[in-house]
């Protein structure tokens, strides 16, 4: 009996880690498209300015980390864990299907993203000013590029945990034996 409760809790630890990095996954696809179409609008105005020599050079840097997507995949797999342990330990009786089972999981880890970045905002104010950073937290609601990167955040992730969602749901079918003809 309590070999059976160890299975089932290895079992929510694989499919939280497997879904955490299919949504990952899943987001850094649609970001590397998103940035592709950017560097095309880039080259594009490039080379307006180069057929106008009256203009100047604008000269972009990248100054952010390379490799950002290495933490944010692991801290979306640590979240993914989290939440997946949690909503199986509370929500597993109450939720008859699969598939809101994870979508619960989906919302969770959507929220605890925006906790994540939300304390990390009040954490660089307090380290940089030592004030409360009320203007940059109202700021991330009001302008329009901030609004837009966090509507396809959460839509990308909450697509990836429906289909995830659905996978589960199909994959809990055949292993039940509810096969469906």
């Amino acid at each position: 009996m309590a070999n059976r409760n160890w299975i089932d809790r290895w079992r929510v630890v694989v499919l939280s880690a497997s879904g955490g990095l299919f949504s990952s996954a899943v987001y850094l696809m649609v970001y590397r498209v998103d940035e592709y179409l950017a560097d095309l609008r880039y080259r594009e105005e490039l080379a307006r300015e180069a057929a106008n020599p009256s203009g100047f050079f604008v000269c972009r840097f990248d100054l952010t980390n390379p490799l950002w997507w290495v933490n944010a995949s692991v801290w979306n797999i640590v979240l993914f864990l989290i939440a997946g342990i949690l909503v199986h330990r509370y929500l597993r009786k109450r939720v008859s299907s699969v598939f809101f089972l994870w979508l619960w999981i989906g919302f969770s880890v959507i929220l605890a993203w925006g906790i994540t970045v939300l304390l990390g905002v009040v954490l660089d104010g307090y380290w940089i000013k030592g004030q409360f950073p009320l203007e940059r937290i109202i700021g991330g609601f009001v302008y329009t590029s901030n609004q837009i990167t966090g509507l396809k955040f959460v839509a990308v992730m909450l697509a990836s945990s429906v289909v995830y969602g659905t996978l589960m749901q199909v994959a809990a079918r055949l292993y039940d034996g509810k096969r469906v003809q």
